[in-house]
């Protein structure tokens, strides 16, 4: 169990995911679980408890972890092995899924999304372009520019 003092609170502590470890953020301390989000059950804590008696399970910190969330800036957001899914929520982004069943969110607005998705594995198998309300597909431009697909709406664009 990894207990957290007083004036860390479950609305103040990010939960961000790099390959397969998972990092407990607020301000500048960080808590790194080395390997949290293999899959195996064997690393990381069994829960994270806050001082007000609030309890994160295991499966709840790789979950929230797995729901990569960017900013409305610049951001690059790392998945791990596993299923995740991204929203980087505007910005010019890069989302990195390094394999696995991953979801990519983009909607109306957003700007600029680079999406690689390094699966060796794996290939396309379970990944998803997850495009929102006021893109369809007549109002989506698709070209081709050496390997590169973008799909072009106005100034929003996303490079596959």
């Amino acid at each position: 169990m990894l207990q957290l003092g007083t004036g860390l609170t479950p609305a103040s502590v990010a939960v961000t995911l790099n390959g397969n470890d998972i990092y407990l953020t607020q301000g500048t301390d960080q808590v790194k679980l080395d390997g949290m989000a293999d899959g195996s059950g064997k690393t990381g804590v069994a829960q994270v408890q806050f001082a007000d008696g609030t309890v994160w399970t295991a499966a709840q910190v790789v979950t929230m972890a797995r729901n990569i969330q960017g900013t409305v800036g610049n951001d690059t957001l790392n998945g791990s092995w596993g299923a995740d899914m991204f929203d980087g929520k505007g910005g010019t982004d890069v989302e990195i899924g390094n394999g696995g069943a991953d979801t990519f969110i983009f909607n109306q607005g957003y700007g600029h999304l680079e999406i690689n998705e390094y699966d060796f594995w794996g290939g396309t198998a379970g990944k998803v372009l997850q495009l929102g309300t006021g893109l369809t597909a007549a109002s989506v431009a698709v070209t081709l520019n050496g390997n590169d697909i973008y799909l072009t709406q106005g100034t929003d664009q996303v490079k596959l």
